[in-house]
């Protein structure tokens, strides 16, 4: 049962899984200058290794929209049966050619981009929307400074806000 040759194996030349051929390297230039290299995992989100990376100019308040969208590989990254991304304080800028590598825009990713306040380049995605793959391997990203121009929610100056 558990030995001969009917056990499967992966196809690598040693029939062993390495967890570095399972890495993707992310380059990221945050707002505060200082590039990063970061290691990510196939089928994550970008904003999931953005947040384990402690990135600098990231304020995903949705932390990418409802729960259901958690990227995993049996799921595509926004559920359309709910409300999907609402903050877009994740934008980064993926210039090319890992820009056309990228999974498609969700219709409330292009929505909440076309309507957030800040401007929007031809190469903006939101990071929670794309899905990290092999092919982006050595990807650029650059993160600017998301923060809503709103202010602090539960910061601001005005007591009769709560």
């Amino acid at each position: 049962m558990f030995g001969g040759g009917t056990a499967l194996r992966p196809s690598t030349p040693d029939g062993r899984i390495k967890v570095t051929d399972q890495i993707v390297w992310i380059n990221c230039v945050p707002p505060d200058g200082v590039p990063r290299r970061m290691a990510a995992f196939a089928g994550e989100s970008l904003l999931e290794v953005l947040d384990r990376h402690s990135t600098p100019g990231i304020w995903a308040d949705c932390e990418g929209g409802d729960k259901e969208n958690s990227m995993r590989p049996y799921q595509v990254p926004v559920d359309f049966y709910s409300a999907g991304v609402h903050c877009a304080q994740c934008a980064v800028h993926i210039p090319n050619p890992w820009f056309d590598k990228l999974n498609r825009k969700p219709d409330t990713e292009v929505r909440r981009l076309t309507t957030r306040e800040e401007g929007n380049s031809s190469f903006v995605r939101l990071a929670c929307c794309v899905k990290v793959r092999p092919d982006m391997n050595e990807m650029v990203c650059v993160v600017g400074n998301n923060r809503s121009t709103d202010g602090e929610w539960f910061g601001g100056d005005n007591p009769q806000a709560f």
